[in-house]
């Protein structure tokens, strides 16, 4: 089982407006691991053996949901706020990579 700390993931997010690509990646990431716990219909794939998601599950409150909803929202929003939004705004995907995301 890994050592996964939600708080040593936040440092990544200390601009409030914007996120840089690896913030809006680990966004996009926690979101789904978030769904997948919830067993949300259309979550992905569980990734992570039993142990380590339980792991990351047993972090989660309802403050940090919200916390990983909203930096989610910041990623998917647009280019002026995510980096991440921006690169895939350059290409065709752009469609197809929000409705994987959001869920």
């Amino acid at each position: 089982m890994g050592d996964f700390s939600l708080e040593s993931f936040t440092s990544a997010f200390e601009d409030e407006d914007y996120l840089e690509i690896d913030a809006g990646q680990m966004a996009v990431a926690l979101a789904a691991l978030v769904r997948i716990i919830n067993q949300d219909p259309g979550a992905p794939d569980n990734p992570l053996d039993e142990a380590d998601l339980a792991a990351f599950a047993a972090q989660l409150t309802p403050e940090r949901i919200s916390w990983i909803r909203q930096q989610q929202e910041l990623a998917l929003s647009d280019g002026e706020h995510s980096e991440l939004y921006e690169l895939w705004e350059e290409t065709d995907s752009l469609n197809s990579w929000l409705e994987a995301s959001s869920g």
